[in-house]
This record gives structure tokens, C-alpha cells and sequence, in this order.
């Protein structure tokens, strides 16, 4: 038998009573506000945001049919992933598992609240092993098992591949305790969300952010989607008033254009899809990996030169060589045409100099 929900969860966490803000004890509309300590005259946002983030919820509800019972908020999804964390990781005698190479944010958490991390190496074409032969024995077995959560980002980064769903799912339901798939890259993927799998695993819990799609990365805005027992303790545990007014009235109106962020999303796999086979011609790229995402990771001749090369002519990308697996390789986000046309052009001046 894999351990519950409660069983996963840091005792003391679970038993603890969570901070309840004057927003919290009153929920409803009221002509005299007395019992926070506001500014009382009439300022635009005297008065605490909502801790509950209720019209957020119900937009996202409305916008892509997420149960709200099952949608929690977070300054980005890394307040996210450190509220996991903190909630069912003892520090100094836990452990997380992460995918290598991966998002590093999960490691620099984990090491931040003393959580150990123990890699899974992804293949040479950054694939899982399809025998799953990386994860723990369950109940009962010699040893205690230390894993309490397992990061998996799909499609992932910084190698824009995502994973097989038969596979995920079949490492949810085998995994002895909390499997966060990390989707913030899915809107550009033909592989689809795992959302529905949240009523039929308890142990899973699907990140969201409206960072990449949604064009709304300076909002800092990640959601996590879960079963009601885990959305309670992230809620029990998050700061109060961890997502501002502002943050969350524009988030409401950035959901208005939901339209719009989809039609850019399929223009921008378009876009990927000619950068990548425009990419492959050029003399110093050895080769281009598939993606999912919003991005290309490619291998070249001369990842450092290249990038001092891009850098000079105002082209920024990012340099991955020192990730597992990654050597010489960098990383392109796909841009706008006029983007995409300036990289492609400075990549054949450089291999006009250099061929």
C-alpha cells in the first residue's frame, strides 16, 4: 500500500492551525471595514487583497474549466514548489526526486529547506527509462523510503521534449508519494494536460503558470491544480496575502484574452517548428531536439563562441553546456518573426566566418 496524503505530510504541519487574516475571519461586502488596521480614506488599494483569490479562481474556471476546489495560487510557481516542499519534507531526513537535466529551481528549494535531491538521469535524447527501474520500492519494504515528492517537468526544460502520458501516469500510480508534473510549457505541446488524472490520483499535482502562454510573466502568477487535501495545506501554509490586488485584477483581465493567447501559441509552434528546420541547415549547429515548448535547445560546434558571438550583435539566448547531458548546447526561445530572422542571420554571419 502507498502512504496517504496525511501519512506524506510533515506532522507538525498537518496538526498546525494556519494564520487567519482579517480577510480570512470576514468573507462577504460590508459598507465599514474595522478589523484590519487599513488606511481608512479613499486610496485605490487601502485595503488587503483578497487571501482567497476568488475572482481569480472563478475566472480561471470560467476560462479553462479548472474546478476551483482544486486550483491553488502562488507568487510564480516557485512559491509553489517551495510550499510542496515545506509541507511534506522533513528537512534533514526527506528527499525529493528530480529529473537531471531539469528545472533547477526544484533543487535549489530542496537544498534551501535541507531536503536531500536524488537525480534520474534522462538518456542521450533525454528520455525516460521506459522500465521505470528509478523508482523506490513501495510498502513494505527494508528500507524506509526518504522520497516524498517527485518533480517531473513535462515538456521539459531546458530539452523541450515532453513525456509520453501512458508513462506519467504509470509512474503516478507506482510512485510512493507526491508526483508534481511541472506543465508550464503544455499550452505548446500536442501531448496535452494531465488535469484530468487529479480525480483519479491523489498523489498528483499539476503546476501551471501564466509565465509563458499567458504573456504574463511580470505577474508572477503559478497555480497548482490538486486534490483537495493538498490544496488545503498549500493554502494553510502560503503567506496570506501572497498575490497582490493589481496582480490579480490584471490576471483577470490578461485571462479576457484568452483567444488571442491561443491563436499566438499555435503561431508560435509554427514559428518553432520553421526555426528548428531553418536552424538544422546551418553549419555550426549539430543538432536540433525535438520540442514541445516554446523553445529549441540545440547542440553546436562552439556553444560558448556562439553565444559571445550573439551577445555582441544584442541577441541574448541561454548557454546550457554545464546541465547533464546538455554539452555545447543552447537554448533558443522562439521570438517573433522579425526575432527568429535577426538569429537566423547572425547564425550565417558567424558561419560565414567560421565555415
Amino acid at each position: 500500500m502507498k502512504r496517504t496524503i496525511v501519512e506524506l505530510m510533515r506532522p507538525n504541519v498537518a496538526k498546525m492551525q494556519g494564520y487567519k487574516s482579517a480577510r480570512h475571519e470576514y468573507q462577504g461586502s460590508a459598507n465599514i471595514l474595522l478589523d484590519a488596521n487599513e488606511n481608512p480614506f479613499d486610496w485605490d488599494y487601502n485595503r488587503y487583497p483578497d487571501p482567497h483569490h476568488f475572482r481569480l479562481k472563478r475566472e480561471l474556471w470560467k476560462t479553462l474549466g479548472w474546478d476551483m476546489a482544486k486550483i491553488s495560487l502562488g507568487n510564480g510557481s516557485d512559491e509553489l514548489i517551495d510550499l510542496l516542499i515545506r509541507a511534506f519534507c522533513e528537512p534533514g531526513k526527506d528527499a525529493i526526486r528530480v529529473l537531471n537535466p531539469s528545472y533547477g529551481m526544484y533543487k535549489v528549494t530542496a537544498e534551501l529547506n535541507n531536503v536531500e535531491v536524488i537525480k534520474t538521469d534522462l538518456d542521450e535524447d533525454f528520455q525516460l527509462d521506459p522500465t521505470l527501474a528509478f523508482i523506490p520500492s513501495t510498502p513494505p519494504a527494508v528500507k524506509i523510503n526518504k522520497e516524498k515528492i517527485f518533480f517531473l517537468t513535462s515538456p521539459n526544460n531546458p530539452t523541450g521534449n515532453a513525456f509520453h502520458q501512458s508513462l506519467l501516469e504509470d509512474i503516478i500510480s507506482r510512485y510512493d508519494g507526491i508526483v508534481v508534473v511541472d506543465e508550464a510549457y503544455v499550452d505548446f505541446s500536442s501531448r496535452g494536460s494531465l488535469y484530468t488524472l487529479i480525480d483519479k490520483y491523489p498523489n498528483l499535482v499539476i503546476l501551471r503558470t501564466m509565465s509563458k502562454a499567458f504573456g504574463a510573466a511580470g505577474l508572477r502568477i503559478g497555480i497548482a491544480l490538486a486534490d483537495g487535501l493538498i490544496t488545503n495545506v498549500l493554502h494553510k501554509i502560503k503567506p496570506p496575502y501572497n498575490l497582490s490586488t493589481i496582480v490579480q485584477e490584471q490576471a483577470i483581465t490578461q485571462l479576457g484574452n484568452y483567444t488571442k493567447i491561443l491563436t499566438q501559441s499555435h503561431l508560435t509552434m509554427a514559428d518553432r517548428d520553421r526555426l528548428a528546420a531553418d536552424l538544422r541547415s546551418l553549419f555550426c549547429v549539430e543538432r536540433v531536439f525535438p520540442s514541445d515548448a516554446n523553445f529549441l535547445l540545440i547542440k553546436t560546434n562552439a556553444a560558448d563562441e556562439i553565444y559571445d558571438f550573439l551577445r555582441k550583435k544584442g541577441i541574448i539566448v541561454r548557454n546550457r553546456s554545464s546541465d547533464h547531458g546538455c554539452f555545447q548546447c543552447l537554448r533558443f526561445t522562439v521570438g517573433t518573426p522579425v526575432e527568429n530572422k535577426a538569429l537566423l542571420t547572425a547564425l550565417n554571419e558567424y558561419d560565414d566566418l567560421n565555415s
